[in-house]
């Protein structure tokens, strides 16, 4: 992992991959000012069952990007949320059953591209969607469930992605995020310490109603000191929401110096790095 001396990092948002031109949603109303993106995550656990509390907890701040795990839809009717774009995949085992399932909602005044990607296997699932940033870049946000006890691939969840944001509920516990040490929480650990991923969370904030911490918030480092992590109470299943505030995704402003709340780096081992 990086070393972060507790600074953050100042490196733009950039995008090599040239090679696609990316067909973008824009709306006369598409974010035009500068400031902050907001993106909620949270294990919503039937989102028939708590849209309206979603409805609720989001009437005043309408977050940009709401993305959901356990969603328990099916195929048809599709879920709706009034004022933004929703990206779902359902997890239908036949005609009356469901299996966990993700929606990704895009306000509708947020430029992106209308084709999401997904990736599924009985392992795991994400789903990926594209929004508009400044100067022409990019950014992935990865929505992403995966089964308890199970492997989680992140290599192959943000393959292709220069700038992304993976975040959902990984079901990988570690003492290092604050939960008691697993198979999968190790296997994600490994991952991480070679690769340049960065987990955001705050390792003494659990994210479910039990203490333990499963939902986290990877991204990569060109976002890293542009992204802000806290936790929104309002939205609790047994999971609790993560929300992250991205700096100047849409247009970049100077200056922009967000401290990491701790990152893994994989030179020393484990450091806690704290604001």
């Amino acid at each position: 992992m990086p070393y972060s001396d507790g600074l953050g990092y100042k490196f733009p948002l950039t995008n090599k991959n040239k090679k696609k031109k990316l067909a973008i949603i824009e709306t006369p109303n598409s974010v035009t000012s500068p400031g902050n993106i907001t993106v909620i995550s949270w294990n919503i656990r039937g989102f028939r069952a708590n849209r309206n509390l979603l409805l609720t907890a989001i009437q005043d701040s309408r977050p940009e990007i709401i993305m959901l795990q356990e969603t328990l839809t099916k195929n048809a009717p599709p879920p709706k949320l009034p004022g933004y774009i929703l990206y779902h995949k359902a997890r239908q085992i036949n005609s009356s059953t469901v299996d966990r399932g993700l929606i990704t909602a895009v306000r509708a005044d947020v430029p992106h591209v209308p084709i999401p990607k997904y990736t599924t296997n009985k392992d795991w699932e994400s789903l990926t969607i594209t929004v508009q940033g400044f100067k022409n870049t990019t950014l992935d946000l990865i929505n992403t469930y995966v089964s308890p006890k199970h492997l989680f691939d992140l290599d192959q969840a943000t393959a292709g992605s220069e700038n992304f944001l993976l975040a959902g509920d990984l079901n990988a516990n570690s003492d290092v995020w604050g939960s008691s040490n697993t198979i999968p929480g190790q296997h994600l650990l490994d991952q991480l310490n070679r690769s340049e991923s960065i987990i955001i969370n705050d390792p003494k904030v659990p994210t479910t109603v039990y203490g333990s911490t499963l939902d986290l918030v990877i991204v990569s480092p060109q976002l890293f000191s542009a992204t802000h992590w806290h936790q929104n109470e309002s939205l609790t299943s047994d999971h609790i929401a993560n929300s992250i505030d991205i700096a100047s995704v849409f247009h970049k402003a100077p200056g922009i110096h967000i401290p990491p709340r701790w990152i893994t780096e994989k030179q020393i081992g484990i450091s806690l790095r704290r604001n």
